[in-house]
Order: structure tokens, then C-alpha cells, then sequence
């Protein structure tokens, strides 16, 4: 399947570790999530809210969502839209975006699927304990102010 493709050689680069990251990878956790099978996807088109929300609800004990705009056809905008209605509905998660017109980099390297408009969702709980003990390690000294601004605060 083409998208379990993507979403393994995704999690796979964003796994590496990386000399421009002080020997840290993009997302240390990925790697492991996967191989836990606790990473799912699913397609999402125009309106998809309502399928999001009961996607959550039917899927237990995940680490994160991945919903794949396969048309490519929702743009960055389409996306900041839906995950800060998203996160009205339900603060016990965190919904971050990833879009190829508007991919994200720390310290050159990029962070992003590249091909896909995409929502993740994460629960709160877990994510936040995992930025806590980033925090207590340099691993966000390689990212840029802006950068750190905006994925620390998806969830806010």
C-alpha cells in the first residue's frame, strides 16, 4: 500500500539520528511507536471533523494518528482551520498539521512527509510528558525560536 509506504520510510527518516541535530533524530519517540504498533492512518477528505473525532474514539492506546489528504486537495490553511476546531472539541489530544507547501526543518533538516497534506493527533498526556523530557536535554537548542513556537504551541 502506498501509504503505509510513506508513512514507514516517513517515520524511518525521521528516526535517523542527524549530526545537525547534536546526534538527536527529528522525532525520538517514532521509531518505537511504530514497532509498538501503536501509529495508525486513515485517508481524510473536505470534511472530515466528525470523521477524525470518531476515528479517535474507536482507536485505543495509540501514540499518534496520521491522516493522509490523499486528493491533496486541503491546503496549509484548510488544515490550521480543522485542527483548531479539532481542538476545541477535544483538549485531551494535541492535533498538529504536516503540509508539503509548507514543510517544517530544524536545522536544515526536514521534518515533513512531503508529498501529503496531513493531521497527526497525539494524546496531551503522553506528548507533553515526552516534550518534558526533550526539555531536560538540549534536543531543542537545534530548533529555531519560530519553529519551537509553533509546534510547542499546537494544543494552547
Amino acid at each position: 500500500c502506498e501509504l503505509e509506504k510513506n508513512i514507514i520510510e516517513w517515520v524511518s527518516r525521521i528516526s535517523e539520528r542527524k549530526d545537525e541535530l547534536g546526534g538527536f533524530n527529528v522525532c525520538p519517540y517514532a521509531k518505537k511507536a511504530l514497532e509498538d504498533k501503536k501509529v495508525f492512518w486513515s485517508y481524510i477528505a473536505e470534511e472530515c471533523e466528525a470523521y477524525i473525532l470518531r476515528y479517535i474514539e474507536a482507536t485505543p492506546e495509540f501514540e499518534v494518528i496520521v491522516f493522509y489528504n490523499l486528493k491533496k486537495n486541503l491546503t496549509d490553511e484548510d488544515l490550521k482551520v480543522i485542527i483548531s476546531n479539532l481542538q476545541s472539541k477535544r483538549n485531551d489530544m494535541i492535533f498538529l498539521k504536516d503540509h508539503p507547501d509548507n514543510p517544517g526543518f530544524i536545522s536544515g533538516v526536514n521534518t515533513s512527509n512531503g508529498e501529503y497534506p496531513v493531521i497527526l493527533v497525539q494524546p496531551r498526556d503522553k506528548l507533553e510528558e515526552a516534550r518534558e523530557k526533550l526539555m531536560k536535554t538540549n534536543y531543542y537548542d537545534y530548533w529555531s525560536e519560530d519553529y519551537k513556537k509553533e509546534i510547542l504551541n499546537y494544543g494552547k
